[in-house]
């Protein structure tokens, strides 16, 4: 993923744009053009090296970045950790950590990838508010 977002920031055409967009979902159909733009305007307004700045850090940082499971465990709220089957990060990644909550919670949404939010939102939608209504 880091990989791909340097790429379309340090070269932001269309494709290398929609390649990072796309990445995200299960289903590259599910990307209408606009969004495409929308990530290009984005990555071409002042201030795109922050963002390289940032996700850099994350790389040269990464040990700092991680969260381990003994600060999981130590989490007393309880925590839903949302999760695409078809995400970049395995799902085993999640069930670790829901495994770590004391009050963990996980749902995985079939249909996804990175953004469930997106491409399975009555879905998403309805099980946040499950979440937060219990």
């Amino acid at each position: 993923m880091r990989d791909g977002t340097k790429v379309a920031l340090e070269n932001p055409t269309l494709e290398n744009c929609r390649r990072r967009v796309e990445n995200l979902v299960s289903d590259p159909t599910r990307i209408p053009e606009e969004m495409v733009w929308l990530r290009q305007y984005m990555y071409t307004r002042p201030g795109n090296e922050t963002m390289l700045s940032v996700l850099q850090d994350n790389v040269d940082h990464i040990d700092e970045y991680i969260v381990g499971d003994e600060v999981l465990h130590d989490i007393d709220a309880r925590g839903l950790i949302v999760w695409g089957r078809h995400n970049s990060a395995p799902v085993s990644v999640a069930e670790r950590a829901a495994k770590e909550l004391k009050n963990g919670e996980i749902v995985v949404f079939e249909d996804s990838g990175h953004w469930p939010h997106y491409e399975e939102q009555d879905a998403f939608h309805a099980k946040v508010l499950e979440f937060l209504q219990s």
